[in-house]
């Protein structure tokens, strides 16, 4: 049981990065141009709206996995201490 609970926990790492490099992503299309003055436009823009729902499904997904893990982890601990 531990070896699933320590993958969930890996991937929802995993898609813990992901998370912030969409957001990364999005941020630096839609306010660093605001530097210079400009905005986004057109496909740029499309890729920003694209990266930041990928963000936040990335972030939901990611954390449910992580949480999911450690409960897994923490319930195979209890069952390992009840046992000795």
């Amino acid at each position: 049981m531990g070896g699933i609970a320590f993958e969930q926990m890996r991937q929802g790492h995993w898609l813990m990065a992901a998370c912030c490099a969409l957001y990364l992503l999005w941020w630096a299309i839609f306010f660093w141009p605001k530097v210079c003055g400009g905005s986004a436009h057109g496909a740029l823009r499309v890729v920003g709206v694209a990266a930041i729902l990928g963000a936040v499904v990335c972030g939901l997904l990611g954390a449910s996995r992580v949480c999911g893990g450690a409960a897994r982890l923490a319930a195979a601990w209890v069952c390992y201490v009840n046992s000795s």
